[in-house]
């Protein structure tokens, strides 16, 4: 991976796509944090929708990240499509994360990191459309 040779070598200069896989890494990292502590504190049905929430935006963020590594060239159609899906999913789990922010840092941070990743995902979205 292109971005990880960087990071490596000191270089600061990060692409799109290496910023949106990045962003798709925290924010996976993030949101199985975030239903870890939801499960803990699961007193009652409320909770069921972040757990629910935060373990399908990881399963989604991390198929975003492998398809802008690994489908850019061969399908950017639905490497589109996917980034939007992404999106569309870390909205929704920022959006749960912050209703139920009391329960610890972790939410806040899957909150943050779901954020990013959805502004992200919208950038490389019209970076893809801009390939064709």
């Amino acid at each position: 991976m292109q971005g990880m040779r960087q990071m490596i070598l000191g270089e600061t200069k990060q692409t799109v796509a290496d910023a949106c896989i990045e962003a798709c890494t925290w924010c996976e990292l993030a949101c199985l944090a975030c239903a870890e502590t939801c499960l803990g504190e699961m007193s009652s049905d409320e909770l069921a929708l972040c757990v629910q929430l935060s373990l399908d935006c990881a399963e989604v963020c991390w198929t975003t990240r492998k398809f802008v590594s690994d489908a850019i060239v061969v399908a950017p159609r639905l490497v589109k499509e996917q980034l939007e899906a992404c999106a569309l999913m870390c909205a929704a789990t920022a959006a749960e994360c912050f209703r139920q922010r009391g329960l610890g840092a972790e939410l806040m941070t899957c909150q943050h990191s779901c954020a990013r990743c959805q502004r992200l995902c919208l950038s490389m979205q019209t970076h893809v459309a801009n390939l064709h």
